[in-house]
């Protein structure tokens, strides 16, 4: 950006005049290039309107606009003197449609190879081309986004960190690289090329960002209902670990007949093991049970009901089924919830935050005309906005005392407006009474 110094004291003439008017620009103006020590001002202001504007510090305009402040302040030579061409034709909007529709065609590519060909029996040359395809293309376009984003703002976006892997994955697949062991599965990452769409599409990185950044608030409300679970999964361990086995004389522990426990045929699950150990024979799996009755797939009828056939007494009955039911409302139908409910007031939260300020631009807008009509000079104006500047550090904090301010503000100004209209209506009468008599007395 160029700055223009006016140089023909346009200040001392708006003081001395007190009029609305503007001085005159110098028509040679001296721009002021900024230098390099000034650069972090330049970051932190450019931060600044980032911020104001609704732009995402990982978006691809906010790193186009840093591109171009680089460029500014140090023009790139040699290998890197057209940088800020590249950014530019990376960041057109078309270029942006194009490798977002290659996207969504290779996803659509994928899911027909598993639908059609899922061993690559039948159309191998295909599959195969279509692959060096799109890893050349992506591989192209990953190129052009390092070059005329090099250095650090490439590598400070988790998307372009993303697109890294992902594409380097490819490649690798493409050149058949031998990988040892495990890692051979990292080739099914390709799948996940679909997620770089999220970057493109701003509805899309909008909500993937909310949920981000409503993370923390919905670990908390997940650590609650892991802490609750936990306890019924302690207690359903205690409480049904043997139900199924026949009960010695004591009632209580398991008949052993020839070392082992003897199940109630009824107890006998499909896989041939007893019903209260399969499903609460231990921690892990009393909660993959109760994980199931979360999930409402058959809980009833092949957990609950078989506990309450063999509690024959009311009490053991009534307390299972309150058991299994409290479980239920309490995580399945309150925790669940609250957890979507944090998400959802995240979301909102950030939503209201990032929203674009238009009412105060445009009561700051206002204030600036009263204040040029007014005739204030340029020192005090200048004193004004420095006083505004500050204030709008901090008008995340009392937006709504600002607003309310600027309706006050409306209304006094609708007020003076009768008031001066009444004070004019009654300064013409008076000055048509004079005229009249002065009339009157030329007539005479």
């Amino acid at each position: 950006m160029t700055i223009v110094a006016n140089m023909d004291g346009a200040g001392e003439a708006g003081g001395a005049s007190g009029s609305a008017a503007q001085a005159p620009v110098s028509p040679n103006p001296v721009p002021i290039v900024p230098s390099p020590e000034n650069s972090s001002g330049n970051e932190a202001a450019y931060n600044k309107h980032a911020k104001e504007d609704n732009i995402s510090p990982d978006s691809q305009d906010a790193m186009l606009e840093r591109i171009k402040a680089k460029c500014q302040q140090n023009p790139p030579r040699g290998f890197l003197s057209q940088q800020l061409r590249a950014a530019q034709l990376y960041a057109d909007f078309r270029i942006q449609v194009f490798v977002a529709g290659l996207i969504c065609a290779n996803f659509g590519t994928n899911i027909a190879e598993k639908q059609f060909d899922p061993d690559r029996e039948f159309y191998l040359p295909f599959w195969e081309a279509a692959d060096f395809f799109y890893n050349v293309v992506f591989l192209l376009e990953l190129i052009l986004n390092m070059y005329g984003f090099w250095f650090v703002v490439f590598w400070t976006s988790a998307w372009n960190w993303f697109d890294v892997v992902v594409v380097s994955l490819g490649v690798l697949d493409m050149l058949q690289v031998p990988l040892p062991g495990e890692l051979s599965l990292l080739r099914m990452m390709r799948a996940f090329r679909v997620f770089r769409l999220f970057k493109r599409v701003k509805s899309l990185n909008k909500i993937a960002v909310s949920i981000l950044r409503s993370v923390p608030g919905v670990l908390n409300a997940f650590l609650i209902m892991i802490i609750v679970m936990s306890i019924y999964a302690m207690l359903s361990v205690q409480f049904y670990r043997n139900k199924g086995y026949i009960k010695d004389v004591d009632g209580e522990t398991p008949l052993v007949v020839k070392g082992s426990f003897v199940c109630m045929e009824k107890f006998l699950t499909s896989r041939g093991n007893c019903f209260g150990r399969e499903y609460f024979g231990s921690y892990s799996k009393a909660c993959y049970s109760l994980f199931q009755i979360l999930t409402g797939e058959s809980w009833s009828e092949a957990i609950v009901r078989l506990i309450l056939i063999e509690d024959d007494g009311f009490v053991s009955n009534m307390g299972s089924a309150f058991f299994f039911i409290s479980f239920f409302l309490m995580n399945a139908v309150v925790l669940i919830n609250v957890v979507v409910a944090v998400l959802l007031d995240k979301m909102a939260n950030e939503d209201e935050e990032d929203q674009p300020e238009e009412k105060d631009d445009q009561d700051s807008m206002l204030i600036d005309s009263l204040d040029q009509s007014g005739g204030r000079n340029p020192a005090g104006a200048a004193d004004d906005g420095a006083c505004r500047g500050k204030d709008g550090a901090d008008q995340g904090l009392d937006s709504k005392v600002m607003r309310s301010d600027m309706e006050a503000l409306r209304c006094q100004i609708s007020e003076l407006e009768s008031s001066m209209q009444q004070q004019l209506s009654v300064l013409s009468g008076t000055l048509q009474q004079v005229l009249h008599v002065v009339n009157a007395r030329n007539a005479s």
